[in-house]
Order: structure tokens, then sequence, then C-alpha cells
């Protein structure tokens, strides 16, 4: 579960440095900056105005994991931060996050359903889903699923 925790999405980006002078004018983290991006982009957001829009539709559930000591970062702010970060480091530690969380999906997929409130919801998964302990978590969660199964070949 560790990787799903704000601290393991953020052990995977050490690598990337703040561009930005440490001074009066930099008022967001960049911690706070990289996690609401990448969870409004998990939920849909397709640019900065997006990402500020859903920092501030979310703004009660980000603060109880992230800083904001300045509220919502603004979507030129999150725009700038972004245009000056190196895009190869950012894939890099990207991707090292999607490789931790998969090499831990059996175990991490029923956790994941326990945290969420998925009553009356449908979850979809793919075949590497269909396991025992999956199904089993999604129908303790009162939620309906669609599993998608493979015929071996």
């Amino acid at each position: 579960m560790e990787q799903l925790s704000a601290e393991g999405f953020l052990s995977n980006f050490e690598a990337l440095k703040d561009p930005r002078i440490n001074n009066a004018n930099k008022r967001h983290e960049l911690s706070d900056l990289l996690l609401l991006s990448v969870l409004a982009v998990i939920f849909g957001a397709e640019g900065w105005t997006d990402i500020e829009d859903f920092g501030k539709a979310k703004a009660s559930f980000l603060n109880t994991f992230l800083t904001l000591p300045n509220g919502i970062p603004s979507q030129d702010i999150i725009g700038h931060l972004f245009s000056r970060l190196c895009p190869d480091t950012i894939q890099s530690c990207f991707l090292n996050w999607v490789q931790s969380i998969a090499s831990f999906e059996m175990t991490t997929i029923p956790e994941l359903i326990k945290l969420l409130n998925l009553t009356g919801s449908l979850v979809t998964i793919d075949a590497m889903g269909c396991q025992k302990k999956i199904t089993k978590a999604i129908r303790v969660a009162e939620a309906d699923s669609v599993l998608a199964v493979k015929r071996e070949s």
C-alpha cells in the first residue's frame, strides 16, 4: 500500500529537481503540484485549467494529504512549473511509480477497493485482475463487476 500513499508516490520522484528559486514567491510545494497534477489527469484533466478546476473541486479531500499552504495553485503556476521541469525525468519518475504499483497489483487492488466507497458502483477490470481476492473484495464492497477474461492460446 506504500505506493498508493502520497509518500510512496513522491519517493519515485526524488530525481526530479525543483527548478524554482527558493524565495517568498515560491508559494507551493513541488510535491503538492506533482500529486495534484497526476491525480487530476487520472480523473480526466486534459490541461492546466482542468488541473486547477479539479483542485478547487476536491480541495477538502486534497487538504487531507497535501500541504497546500497557499491553497490550490492556479493554472498559470502549474503550467509554468511543468514548462521548466525535464520531461525525460518526469517520464522516468512516473514510469518508476507505475511499475512499482504494477508489481504489487494483486495485493494492491483489493486494498484499493477497501479504501474506495464503491457501494452500488460498477467496477471493470482486465483479465489480470480476475483473481479470487479481487472479486471477493468487490463483492464485500457491495459493487457490481465486469471482468474481462482472456482465452488461453
